[in-house]
C-alpha cells in the first residue's frame, strides 16, 4: 500500500482485477485516482458495491466479472473466499472481461493483479496496454495458489512482462521499489516499464 501511497495521484486510473470487498480501491479513490473495480464472486461484488456505494470519494466502476485474457465466460471457484479463481472444476459460471476492453486507450497508473495463479491469462487481456506501455505499474500478489495454479513458478509471466520492456521490482518496506531478479520470495511483486526507471 505504501508504494501505491508514493505513486498514484489525482485524476489517475486504478485498476484492481479481483477486488475482493474493495480495500485498494477504496486506498486509490483516497488518493483521488479513478477506479475499475474487477470481482467475479457475486457475493463478494454485493459488499464491493456496498463499500463504494457509502463511499462517496471513489469514483469509478464496479465490474462483476472475471478478468481474464479475452471476453466471454468460464467456471469459477466461489467456495475459497479470499482465494476464489478461474478454475475448470468451478461451481458455477461466471463473465470474462479483458483489462484492455475495461480501460480502452485510456492510460492506467496502477493495476493490481490479484488473480491466484491466473496471472499471464490475465496479462494476455492487458496486451494492447502493455505493449504501449500504458501502464505505469503492476502489482502482482503471489501465493500457494498461483504455482497450484499454473503448475509451474512465475517464470512464464516475468518473461512476457520482460518481452514488453517491464522490469521486476521488489518493494521496500518504506514502498521504494527496487530491482530485483528474485521472482519467487517477495509475496507482492511488482513491474514497471524499464524506460520509467532510468
Amino acid at each position: 500500500m505504501r508504494v501505491l501511497q508514493q505513486r498514484l495521484r489525482r485524476g489517475d486510473l486504478f485498476v484492481d482485477a479481483r477486488a475482493n470487498v474493495g480495500t485498494y480501491p477504496g486506498l486509490a479513490a483516497a488518493l483521488g485516482a479513478s477506479v475499475i473495480a474487477v470481482e467475479a464472486a457475486a457475493d463478494t461484488a454485493i459488499h464491493l458495491w456496498e463499500n463504494v456505494a457509502q463511499d462517496g470519494s471513489i469514483s469509478g466502476e464496479v465490474v462483476e466479472a472475471a478478468a481474464g485474457s479475452a471476453l466471454g465466460s468460464t467456471p469459477y471457484n466461489v467456495d475459497r473466499d479470499s482465494v476464489n479463481r478461474i478454475d475448470v472444476e468451478g461451481s458455477v459460471g461466471v463473465r470474462v472481461a479483458a483489462p484492455d476492453s475495461l480501460t480502452g486507450s485510456r492510460r492506467v497508473a496502477g493495476l493490481k493483479v490479484d488473480v491466484e495463479g491466473q496471472e499471464r491469462e490475465l496479462l494476455e487481456g492487458a496486451s494492447s496496454a502493455l505493449r504501449d506501455r500504458r501502464i505505469a505499474l503492476v502489482q502482482m500478489e503471489r501465493n500457494s495458489a498461483s504455482p497450484e495454479s499454473l503448475e509451474q513458478h512465475r517464470d512464464p509471466v516475468a518473461d512476457m512482462l520482460n518481452e514488453y520492456g517491464y522490469r521486476l521490482l521488489r518493494p521496500s518496506r518504506d514502498g521504494v521499489l527496487l530491482p530485483t531478479d528474485d521472482l519467487e520470495r517477495p509475496s507482492e511483486m511488482f513491474v514497471a516499464p524499464a524506460s520509467a526507471l532510468s
